[in-house]
């Protein structure tokens, strides 16, 4: 979402942005993901990847293809929250890069 000033806002719904509720979106990897391996938001995509939120020091990171085994394929990171939060509800497919991330990691 974008304001009228031009700045990018997060949803209202937190919660529901972070976890989204559509078809397959949630599972038990899911709950593991936020309840264990302490993301803040967690969905599983269409083509099966898994996706999180998690805070970092001094920002937030989206974390794609997160595993059993690894934390993270790619990570994009944000000083700012809402557009962290707008660019992960539009990762449909482990393909789809975010941008406006200040920082990334392999």
């Amino acid at each position: 979402m974008v304001s009228a000033a031009g700045k990018t806002q997060a949803p209202a719904d937190l919660s529901l942005a972070l976890n989204p509720q559509e078809e397959g979106a949630q599972d038990a990897f899911t709950a593991k993901m936020r309840d264990e391996l302490l993301y803040v938001g967690a969905k599983r995509l269409e083509d099966g990847t898994y996706v999180g939120v998690q805070r970092l020091m001094f920002t937030l990171a989206i974390c794609v293809g997160v595993t059993e085994f690894s934390a993270y394929q790619r990570r994009y990171c944000y000083e700012d929250a809402a557009e962290c939060l707008a660019q992960y509800a539009a990762i449909r497919n482990s393909g789809d890069i975010p941008s406006g991330y200040d920082a990334t990691r392999p």
